[in-house]
């Protein structure tokens, strides 16, 4: 058995079907299609739920990425329907709560991004941190060869690298599309 940790940013345009996005939704398709044949196990840090319910709002009435009132009423309403029923019961997705335990790990990460630089010269957000945090957790639980954070951020892709002995396995989904 393989296992995940999804950062928002990847669910974000697979969902809104965001061909703008920095890297294709194939990675993810291939994810949910291991995920349901069971040979996959999917995580979600719990607070992501909230980032990509934020992130749908965003695009369907600030960006009107989906038409204007009540075109953008309907895409946000079937975004957050379809989002949560594959939430809901673990369907596809299993939320992952925050503990105290990588709130304490916080601490080795900030430090471990100190001492590297960063591609885009940023250092990593706080929800970054966690998830990070949250990966170093379940690669302790499920072994290191069988876990990876996927993510289409450079600084939380640049910390895993950075010491792979320590820090959890990482699958950056944009690098690809990026680097042609």
């Amino acid at each position: 058995m393989r296992y995940f940790l999804l950062d928002a940013n990847v669910l974000v345009a697979y969902y809104c079907a965001d061909e703008s996005s920095s890297f294709s939704r194939e990675g993810v398709v291939d994810l949910f299609t291991s995920q349901m044949g069971g040979t996959t196990f999917l995580y979600l840090p719990n607070f992501c739920v909230v980032e990509i319910l934020k992130a749908f709002a965003k695009k369907s009435w600030a960006e009107n990425k989906f038409g204007k009132g009540t075109e953008a009423d309907h895409a946000f309403s079937k975004l957050k329907a379809t989002f949560l029923t594959d939430v809901v019961n673990s369907k596809i997705l299993y939320s992952y709560e925050l503990s105290r335990r990588h709130i304490l790990l916080a601490d080795k990460i900030y430090e471990r991004a100190s001492k590297i630089s960063y591609r885009s010269g940023s250092p990593p957000s706080s929800i970054d941190v966690l998830i990070i945090a949250m990966g170093l957790d379940l690669s302790r639980i499920h072994g290191q060869d069988n876990f990876w954070i996927v993510t289409a951020d450079d600084s939380v892709t640049d910390i895993c690298l950075d010491n792979k002995k320590e820090m959890p396995q990482v699958v950056n989904l944009g690098w690809n599309r990026r680097k042609g």
